[in-house]
């Protein structure tokens, strides 16, 4: 659908009672009683997304509490998309949910950085290590660690994005990657786990190449995700 995503959610219960409707928004003044004859079926099924609206006559835990299909509006609007509602009396009811193509899920590995949460697409991963001090070594004043008989640069991600060495307690935490033709360790402070992400596009009034998105993790905090290609290309340019 040119460049965009239609989800279908069906059900085949009773329907939305749009009568019912109509007097539920006119006894919480949404509408008027003259709109409410007015308006058609479709118009009167708009009315379930707006903030606080609910149709159950008792409050529990689950509903009446009036934080519903407004919520799931916001949300779906804040990734550039929207929802809509189709009903049919003892039919059944369909939510289509209309999403940019543009917004991917990924593998990614989360981790911790600086205290801040990031996540590393998987793809990009070879194999996670937790190095002793001893395996790093000096070449011409930079860190190096010893994989597969080579030794490959260790980047700090820490130091390279937030100028915030890692801190270490007695070993390295190291995330090595195959980029193109070129092997790298890229240091964390610590691993998390790997999950499945949703990219959104990382808006900022500067352009920070290192950040290829964000994404929202289960706690509702933020993590950015890391481009590994220009994040060594920034740690090149400072070093």
């Amino acid at each position: 659908h040119k460049g965009r995503v239609l989800i279908e959610i069906t059900d085949d219960g009773a329907g939305i009672d749009p009568v019912r409707i109509a007097g539920k928004a006119v006894e919480m003044g949404l509408i008027t009683e003259q709109q409410a004859n007015e308006f058609t079926d479709e118009q009167l099924y708009e009315l379930i997304f707006e903030p606080g609206f609910t149709t159950a006559e008792k409050a529990t835990k689950d509903a009446g509490r009036g934080a519903g299909l407004d919520a799931v509006r916001d949300e779906i609007s804040s990734i550039g998309g929207n929802i809509f509602v189709k009903s049919q009396r003892n039919r059944g009811t369909t939510f289509i949910i209309d999403v940019p193509l543009s917004i991917a899920v990924i593998k990614a590995l989360l981790c911790n950085v600086a205290g801040k949460n990031v996540a590393i697409p998987s793809s990009l991963i070879d194999k996670l290590v937790q190095a002793n001090h001893d395996q790093i070594k000096q070449v011409s004043g930079k860190p190096h660690f010893l994989w597969e008989d080579d030794l490959v640069p260790v980047y700090d991600i820490g130091e390279v994005i937030y100028n915030t060495p890692s801190q270490t307690d007695g070993t390295v935490n190291l995330i090595l990657c195959k980029l193109g033709s070129r092997s790298v360790a890229l240091q964390v402070e610590r691993f998390f786990r790997e999950t499945e992400v949703v990219v959104k596009t990382f808006w900022s009034p500067w352009e920070i190449r290192t950040v290829s998105g964000a994404t929202i993790l289960g706690d509702g905090s933020l993590a950015l995700i890391l481009d590994p290609f220009e994040t060594i290309k920034l740690a090149s340019i400072r070093h």
